[in-house]
C-alpha cells in the first residue's frame, strides 16, 4: 500500500497545533456542525480537538475570528469542498 502524503501541509497542521492555532478546515468543519445541530458530533469534534491539546478557550476565540471572517466577507465558504452540512445548503432556493 502506498499512501500519498502532501509534506507541506502536514508541517503547516503540525506547526498550527505546536502554537494553538487550530487550521481554517477544522474550525469551519465545528462551525458546520454546529449550524446543521448535529449534536453528537459537535462533541465528538470538540473532544477530538480538546485531545490534541488546544485550549478551551483558545478553540471560542479562533472559532469567534472565523465567524467574524465569514460575516465581514474576508473568509471563502468554498461549498465543494463541503460535502453535506449547513454550508452544503443552498440557500437561495
Amino acid at each position: 500500500m502506498v499512501f500519498s502524503v502532501d509534506v507541506k501541509s502536514l508541517l503547516s497542521v503540525c506547526v498550527h497545533f505546536q502554537v494553538g492555532l487550530i487550521p481554517d478546515d477544522m474550525l469551519l468543519n465545528l462551525l458546520d456542525l454546529a449550524l446543521s445541530a448535529d449534536t453528537i458530533n459537535i462533541v465528538r469534534c470538540t473532544r477530538k480537538l480538546l485531545d490534541l491539546g488546544v485550549d478551551a478557550l483558545s478553540l471560542i476565540a479562533q472559532l469567534a475570528s472565523l465567524i467574524t471572517k465569514i460575516l465581514g466577507g474576508s473568509f471563502d465558504v468554498h461549498r465543494e469542498t463541503c460535502t453535506n452540512g449547513f454550508f452544503r445548503r443552498d440557500l437561495c432556493a
